[in-house]
């Protein structure tokens, strides 16, 4: 009786020595890898070449990034130096320029402002006059944070009238020169609204655009 484990031939007709036989699936994905070669190399090339251009135009972004920072920079600080009022947010430094700051405020309650963003916790009562109420740490994190009544509320002026700005604390008043002032890192979070970065110092001063952090901020019109 023939060996179950073995091929069955035609009666009569003997395997030849030139026939493989049938091909095991291993050697047809052997031959398959070798003739997808040139194929999967070429392909391998095309994608290292598209990383590498993609590369280049971040570089190149980059270097237009730092141009036009450094020349809008150059458009809105003074040539005899840059005064600014230093604060604390949260555990870092921002300068607000000290030709827009009218005067610092304790925090008080907050009169309500309908469908502002989280940012934006109330109005502030001043004198009768309702002034909005920007926070800028919850600004940066973009969520909600509630005031602390040891905060402090800096108002400053802008083109379309008054803003509150919460700080937790004024560190100092400071003149900052351009050659210590430079343009912000295009990868900060802030960066829209960040004129720039004062080296030099034990941590760094983000200098503070105050008319673009409003722009930016969707705060509601107030109607008299």
């Amino acid at each position: 009786m023939a060996d179950a484990s073995e091929p069955l031939q035609p009666r009569g007709v003997k395997p030849s020595a030139s026939d493989p036989g049938p091909e095991s699936p291993s050697s047809a994905r052997l031959m398959n890898k070798e003739n997808a070669g040139p194929a999967e190399s070429s392909k391998t090339r095309a994608t290292s070449e598209l990383f590498k251009e993609i590369e280049q135009l971040r570089s190149r972004i980059e270097e237009l990034h730092a141009t036009v920072s450094r020349q809008a920079l150059a458009d809105v600080l003074p040539a005899g130096g840059y005064g600014a009022l230093v604060c604390r947010v949260g555990s870092e430094r921002y300068a607000l320029p000290l030709e827009l700051v009218e005067h610092a405020e304790m925090m008080c309650a907050l009169v309500s402002f309908p469908e502002a963003p989280a940012w934006a916790p109330g109005l502030l009562n001043l004198h009768g006059v309702l002034i909005p109420v920007l926070d800028i740490g919850a600004r940066m994190a973009r969520c909600v944070r509630e005031p602390d009544p040891a905060d402090l509320i800096i108002v400053c002026r802008h083109s379309e009238g008054r803003i509150g700005m919460i700080v937790q604390e004024v560190v100092r008043v400071a003149q900052f020169y351009s050659e210590r002032i430079k343009p912000a890192p295009s990868g900060l979070q802030q960066a829209p609204y960040v004129l720039g970065v004062v080296e030099g110092e034990d941590v760094p001063v983000f200098l503070l655009s105050v008319a673009y952090l409003v722009n930016v901020s969707d705060l509601p019109e107030l109607h008299a």
